[in-house]
């Protein structure tokens, strides 16, 4: 499915901001490891009607990914290279919604998490006893 160019600039625009906060990194920490100014990236995250590919090249060597990962047709690879070769993490999701909120997810305390997941599977139960969805987890 194609999509308008609005579109694919919110991508990558979200891919933007997606891949930053996956590293756990500012606005401001982004901008000085490409010698701009905050605003400027800010801009580029937030309303910018493109970004160079220069820029773009240089991102993905922040964030570790291929710069291809920015296109809207890619979802986010979920692959972060670390300095050692020997260890990589791998997402498994291939969703960016699943992968943001297992983001969030594992930056919650362990008394959130067990609250989270208990309205989650209180939820879950009504879906099923309603037939909403099936039963099946996996």
């Amino acid at each position: 499915m194609a999509l308008d160019e609005k579109s694919s600039k919110n991508i990558i625009r979200a891919k933007l901001s997606f891949y930053r906060k996956r590293l756990d990194l500012t606005q401001d920490e982004v901008a000085k490891r490409l010698n701009i100014s905050r605003s400027t990236y800010a801009y580029y995250e937030g309303k910018a009607p493109s970004v160079p590919a220069e820029v773009l090249n240089q991102l993905a060597d922040i964030f570790n990914i291929q710069p291809e990962d920015f296109l809207p047709d890619n979802e986010p690879s979920g692959t972060i290279k670390l300095q050692s070769p020997r260890f990589e993490y791998r997402d498994t999701s291939d969703n960016v919604d699943e992968t943001m909120l297992l983001m969030m997810f594992r930056k919650l305390s362990d008394e959130d998490k067990a609250a989270y997941l208990k309205k989650l599977s209180d939820r879950y139960i009504e879906l099923v006893k309603s037939g909403k969805i099936s039963e099946d987890i996996i």
